[in-house]
């Protein structure tokens, strides 16, 4: 961002902190800046009236605005949720263990079939939970690979469900992720970061999305909800099955769009 005001003012001045200070105010003066999911617009224009010190041998040291103490910030506009972070009284609505609601919840994946169209299959019997204990929040969830949405033919699914280069259940019939991180903010953005296992094979994922706040049911329950999604390559779990198209191309693609919608019921 230029400011045109402050620099008019600055040309011909003495770098003084007198005159830092008064060129700081009209910096701020002709900003016009938009809250987002980082900050407040408040936070943005106070900002600008900041002198910020010069690293070490990079030029002379300048000094706060007078009157200005750090601690004199407005908070940002955001919410952080992570495992070994304090929950703020913002983030006790959160608190306690939340179920997945298994008729108004959906596990999918989406991957791209013959170059044309895709293919999207989900899972029927899966379970999630988060859990807001003390000074972490957590998301857990799995899924049975048997319950695939996959029918017919048969012989397509036993490949699919049991085969050696696809989700080969017989020795791994559940899908878990575990998470690291939950970051939510307050313009209801979500992220987790966390591990995905299939196969026995574990990797780590990152996950973006939507989640909306807990609300009273008409029912006495409490209810939230979570939306995310995330792209992976089936590869890095060794799901490498394959075959040519007769003009070049892949029958099946390798990048598999992964889509989870919570709605979650406060339990106790």
């Amino acid at each position: 961002m230029r400011a045109s005001a402050a620099e008019s003012a600055l040309r011909g001045q003495p770098l003084d902190s007198r005159q830092i200070a008064q060129t700081a105010d009209r910096a701020a003066e002709g900003t016009n800046p938009l809250s987002d999911h980082k900050a407040s617009a408040d936070y943005e224009r106070h900002l600008a009236r900041v002198p910020v010190p010069p690293r070490p041998g990079r030029g002379p040291q300048t000094h706060h605005h007078a009157g200005f103490e750090p601690s004199a910030l407005p908070p940002v506009n955001r919410t952080v949720f992570q495992q070994g972070a304090p929950m703020t009284v913002a983030t006790q609505q959160f608190a306690g263990t939340f179920l997945a609601d298994p008729d108004h919840s959906s596990f999918q994946f989406a991957v791209k079939h013959m170059k044309v169209s895709i293919f999207r299959a989900d899972f029927a019997n899966a379970q999630a939970r988060l859990v807001g204990e003390d000074s972490r929040l957590s998301l857990e969830g799995r899924a049975r690979v048997e319950s695939i949405s996959i029918r017919n033919p048969p012989e397509f699914r036993e490949h699919v469900v049991n085969g050696e280069d696809f989700f080969d259940a017989a020795k791994h019939p559940e899908i878990v992720f575990r998470s690291s991180r939950v970051e939510l903010g307050q313009d209801g953005s979500a992220s987790v970061e966390g591990e995905l296992e299939i196969r026995g094979v574990s990797r780590p994922v990152t996950a973006a999305g939507t989640y909306q706040p807990p609300v009273d049911d008409p029912f006495g329950s409490v209810r939230t909800a979570l939306e995310l999604s995330a792209t992976v390559d089936r590869r890095e779990w060794d799901m490498g099955w394959q075959m040519p198209l007769p003009n070049g191309g892949d029958v099946l693609g390798y990048e598999v769009e992964l889509t989870v919608h919570l709605e979650l019921i406060k339990q106790g």
